[in-house]
């Protein structure tokens, strides 16, 4: 066996309290990550970069499809959760939501509405 392998239980527990792990409420995954993230923190520094870029005026619209959207969900001016997979129920705080299968649709009428958003662009002919 490798060395790697022959780790102390100290070993291990010291690196499990340096990593961060992302639970969720109705699902068997988890996400691990190296440091604390936050999707509303990059929600933050996207959103500033894009003000210092350009004079773009107007509402913000963040879509997600999991938990970890849910702070940036609570900074935008319009959110909309995507029930991207029928197994899962995620707990999204967000105003609306949509069916995967009609995200192509949502978004082609936000394109024709001249990225104007309204709740009528939620009305799909298929």
């Amino acid at each position: 066996m490798s060395s790697q392998l022959n780790m102390s239980n100290n070993k291990i527990e010291y690196y499990i309290q340096k990593l961060f792990i992302q639970r969720y409420s109705s699902h068997p995954f988890i996400d691990i990550y190296i440091t604390k993230t936050s999707k509303g923190d990059a929600y933050d520094c996207i959103f500033s970069e894009i003000l210092k870029q350009t004079q773009t005026k107007g509402k913000i619209i963040y879509l997600g499809d999991s938990e970890n959207d849910n702070p940036a969900f609570k900074k935008a001016d319009i959110s909309i959760g995507i029930n991207s997979d029928p197994r899962l129920k995620p707990s999204l705080k967000c105003k609306y939501h949509i069916e995967f299968e009609d995200l192509s649709f949502f978004l082609k009428n936000l394109k024709n509405n001249d990225f104007e958003f309204s709740e009528s662009l939620f009305e799909f002919s298929k």
